[in-house]
């Protein structure tokens, strides 16, 4: 659990929202440019399972009308 309290209290320190007046303005940015990925690749992955959804069912309707097609 001591391992688990150091490593958030890093976190906490390293993070862009960080009071501390030390911190460099470049760590902020770079911090605040992870958190943004992060954020930004978790909001894409819904997307792109729904296109995938979308274009698995559209390959399967045309593999569909194609095999009934062809038995015809």
């Amino acid at each position: 659990m001591d391992a688990v309290r150091v490593l958030v209290t890093r976190w906490w320190r390293a993070s862009p929202c960080n009071p501390n007046p030390l911190m460099r303005g470049y760590d902020r940015a770079a911090n605040l440019t992870v958190v943004l990925a992060i954020v930004f690749v978790a909001w894409m992955v819904p997307i792109a399972a729904a296109v995938g959804t979308i274009d698995y069912a559209h390959t399967r309707a045309e593999a569909d009308r194609a095999r009934t097609d062809r038995t015809r």
